[in-house]
């Protein structure tokens, strides 16, 4: 009978399995007192945000880690509980259970304590009570088979499919314990002795793939007999799951007898019902993939047939498998089993000897049984063969990294048998390229052991990522630098100066800092440079030739562009609101994006960009002043800003303190691939739109709240443009476009002093017109042209009249806002008739809204008109 349990496991896991109904008792559980809600409550009115609290120095336990266990725990329980008695989730230690508990198999740690004499460690083991191998037991003890009761329990127990070999025949002896058995016409029996026994029935072989990968000689008394073995055939794991993908990579195809190379295949099995499969037979050459797809989520095995001796790569991914199988796999080098249930490692070094690159990326390692191994510490990393180069394991542990002592963990080595944090991987990967630690659903953060160093890295390391944890120190300037050559046969560098890195992802740790980063990294080779959302000062690396990407959105530490300092060697405010020097990404001949939306530069200057490869410049809420880097506020961008930035596409610059000046005229006549331009001053900058008729590619034109004035440009010569969008400004004159611009969609030129309108031609495309808040007077123009118009808003205007048939033939308009402006009766009545007409010809099957308020008061023929377009769903309000 399934288990049937209302309640939600949750606040008393440890006591009864269900949720409490006390709070305060509920609080106490989780190690909160309401004290704490109390200083919590609020906090986000204060400025605090999550990564505040998750280290919260009165908790015992940080919140975000207590919280974690009890979600994946609940969620376990909520969806299996209903379906079978029983669980693959582990629950830990010193559990009172009051009734009956259901589970494969029931694990417990012990102290293996050395033999009398022996100088060797206790240990801690495993070992377990297997529900699931009762039916296999057996014993060649005879005390096994005694009726007393008290001696069969002193009976030793094999486990498993332990068999018998016939003298005479040679024959393996299956059978029950007692019987006789007749092999070979010679006929065994108790006589004998006692035989192993199984209750395993073997199975049929099925693919091509099942081959031997062993032979076993056995002496038979005088004769020399080989057994052949079929061993770690199938690879198999388990996990619960609808869909999968998984790909195998061989180092060859095995041959068969007469040379022909073996397919793989592949079998999916449910582990409840055995006659519920399907077989991928004979897929792929040296490479092997499945796509497994199933309308419902069930526990399966996933079952490789070949041999594992020629196995180069495994991918199995987000299929909740929960443990890796003990077969050696002598040549694998790569090993991805990434957004999985894994909670125990095996051992590596003897499982995959060769291996390459391990990802175990967002596996939940934190829960491993073994409490040794519950973080990131010399037990786990020896684990891993030391000829990894790409190691993956982000997402797998909470806590800091622990090196082999405590210490003061100053970044510092001494000894021989000592080592700090930061040291941890790189004394085991000597040859390591790739470091990959980027935070999934857990991350490193500082804790009472280590205060989160970021992990050094050898001079061989290229990609280093660590994304959204919290470390918090990069270290000295120079750090170990692989004096010790028996623990660093490759050095031993902080991010700052290995040698060799080419793509540095930091971003995502909020408390990092670091004043000496401004300095820049002694890579030569740095292509790739995220830090966004850390508190690190913007690095110099002017002449790095293949410097290609800063990305530090978020940065509050960025300060400057410009490489400034007084005297004492701090950057000074008092320098950035003169003359700045010394462009920090100059002669970076490679960079093609700079992103530093919401990064604090202060009251930064525009530096002259000579990145002939710069593509996107995103600048969005920076608190950049303008000017140029000699201290000239004439125009806020200069005309030289962007004159050697012939290819790029995307420039994006919004902040309160940019200068109230203009813009010089010329400023983007040398960017004839720009594409998008953002620009907000917040109502600051003032002066003429600069000349975009260079600018045949501009699709996106967004100048918005600002203080421009004179007239719009027409775009004649940018026929692409899309998006236009000058509202918030102090521009007059009539409202004309260039004839044909077919991809035209959306127009705001709403709160400037516009003052009349002119018919648009060639614009079939627009879809939605506001100019709403100007001065524009005289007629409403022809709209006929813009047939796909969808949202007209022109209200708070002047206009007096109406051109007729301008309204009906606008077969997808939805929306028309004519609200106060001086439109007479006659008016009125013209747009009426339009818009009925509009209805005839194109059906009631939308919903319009008209807006003729602050206008004449129609006609009682037009009112007339009015009650009928609202018959058909159409809102027409003119009071």
């Amino acid at each position: 009978m399934a288990l049937q349990n209302p309640k939600l496991f949750g606040y008393e896991i440890e006591a009864a399995l269900q949720d409490v109904a006390n709070k305060p008792l509920a609080l106490r559980r989780l190690n909160l007192s309401t004290f704490d809600l109390e200083v919590i409550r609020g906090s986000a009115e204060a400025g605090m945000i999550p990564n505040d609290w998750r280290s919260f120095s009165r908790l015992s336990v940080p919140l975000i880690k207590t919280m974690d266990r009890y979600l994946s725990e609940t969620s376990t329980y909520m969806g299996l509980m209903n379906k079978r008695a029983g669980t693959n989730s582990i629950l830990f230690g010193n559990l009172n259970v009051n009734g009956s508990i259901s589970g494969k198999a029931i694990r417990y740690n012990y102290v293996k304590f050395p033999e009398t004499g022996s100088t060797a460690n206790s240990e801690v083991k495993i070992a377990d009570i297997s529900t699931s191998r009762v039916s296999a037991w057996s014993s060649s003890d005879a005390r096994a088979t005694n009726t007393d009761l008290t001696i069969q329990a002193n009976a030793s127990i094999s486990y498993g499919a332990q068999v018998g070999i016939a003298t005479a025949s040679g024959e393996l002896v299956f059978g029950a314990q007692g019987s006789a058995k007749t092999v070979g016409g010679v006929t065994y029996n108790d006589s004998l002795g006692p035989r192993l026994q199984t209750t395993i029935v073997p199975e049929k072989k099925e693919f091509d793939s099942e081959t031997p990968t062993h032979k076993i000689k056995v002496k038979l008394g005088d004769t020399f007999v080989w057994l052949y073995a079929m061993k770690g055939i199938p690879y198999t794991l388990k996990g619960i799951f609808r869909s999968f993908d998984a790909t195998v990579n061989l180092t060859a195809q095995k041959p068969d007898g007469n040379g022909n190379p073996i397919p793989a295949s592949w079998k999916v099995v449910e582990t409840g019902n055995a006659n519920k499969f399907i077989n991928f037979k004979n897929k792929g050459a040296v490479e092997s993939s499945i796509s497994f797809r199933s309308p419902s989520v069930r526990e399966r095995f996933i079952k490789f047939y070949y041999d594992p001796d020629y196995i180069k790569s495994i991918e199995i991914t987000s299929s909740f498998i929960n443990e890796i199988p003990e077969i050696k796999l002598v040549n694998a080098e790569t090993f991805n089993l990434s957004n999985n249930s894994i909670r125990n490692l095996p051992d590596f070094t003897f499982v995959t000897p060769s291996l390459s690159s391990i990802n175990l990326y967002n596996n939940p390692l934190l829960e491993s049984e073994t409490e040794a191994e519950r973080f990131l510490n010399p037990i786990v990393i020896a684990k891993f063969p030391t000829t990894i180069t790409n190691f993956i394991l982000g997402g797998t542990f909470y806590g800091s990294i622990r090196g082999q002592t405590t210490g003061n963990n100053d970044g510092n080595t001494s000894g021989d048998g000592t080592y700090t944090s930061k040291d941890l991987i790189v004394r085991r990967f000597s040859n390591l390229v790739q470091i990959n630690l980027n935070a999934g659903s857990r991350y490193f953060y500082p804790d009472d052991v280590d205060t989160a160093y970021l992990p050094n890295i050898p001079s061989t390391c290229t990609n280093y990522y660590v994304t959204n944890n919290d470390f918090r120190t990069i270290g000295a300037t120079r750090g170990d630098n692989g004096s010790n050559t028996s623990h660093f046969p490759n050095g031993s560098y902080n991010i700052k100066n290995a040698p060799a890195l080419q793509e540095l992802y930091i971003d995502g740790n909020y408390n990092l800092g670091d004043s000496d980063f401004k300095n820049g990294l002694d890579s030569n080779a740095i292509r790739i440079l995220a830090m966004g959302s850390t508190g690190l000062p913007l690095p110099d690396l002017s002449s790095k030739p293949v410097f290609g990407t800063l990305s530090a959105p978020h940065t509050r530490n960025a300060y400057s562009l410009f490489t400034i300092q007084d005297g004492s060697g701090a950057d000074s405010d008092a320098n950035l609101k003169t003359s700045m020097s010394g462009y920090k990404y100059a002669a970076c001949n490679e960079l093609t994006t700079i992103n530093l939306q919401y990064a604090s530069l202060k009251n930064d200057r525009f530096p002259v960009f000579s990145n002939l490869k710069l593509t996107e410049l995103f600048l969005y809420d920076t608190g950049i002043k303008g000017g140029s880097p000699s201290g000239d506020e004439t125009n806020v961008i200069p005309e030289n800003t962007f004159e050697q930035c012939t290819d790029i596409q995307k420039i994006q610059i919004y902040s309160g303190n940019l200068l109230s000046a203009s813009i010089a005229k010329y400023a983007f006549i040398k960017c004839a691939a720009l594409s998008s331009l953002y620009y907000n001053s917040n109502g600051n900058t003032s002066g003429n739109l600069p000349d975009f008729t260079a600018n045949g590619n501009l699709s996106s034109l967004q100048m918005q709240n600002n203080n421009f004035t004179g007239s719009m440009p027409t775009f004649s010569g940018s026929p692409a443009i899309n998006y236009v969008n000058l509202s918030n400004n102090s521009l007059s004159g009539p409202i004309s476009l260039a004839a044909n611009l077919n991809n035209l969609r959306n127009l705001y030129l709403y709160n400037n002093n516009f003052t009349s309108l002119a018919t648009f031609s060639g614009l079939g495309n627009l879809y939605r017109f506001e100019a709403h808040n100007n001065n524009l007077g005289g007629p409403i123009p022809d709209f006929s042209g813009s047939s796909n118009l969808y949202y007209l808003i022109l209200f708070n205007n002047n206009f007096s009249s109406y051109t007729n048939g301008s309204f009906s033939d606008l077969r997808r308009i939805k929306y028309i806002d004519l609200a106060n402006n001086n439109l007479p009766q006659q008016a009125i009545g013209a747009i009426v008739d339009d818009l009925y007409t509009n209805l005839q010809t194109y059906g009631g099957g939308r919903r319009v809204t008209v807006n003729l308020r602050g206008n004449a008061t129609p006609s009682e023929e037009t009112i007339e008109i009015i009650l009928i377009l609202r018959e058909s769903r159409w809102v027409v309000t003119f009071t």
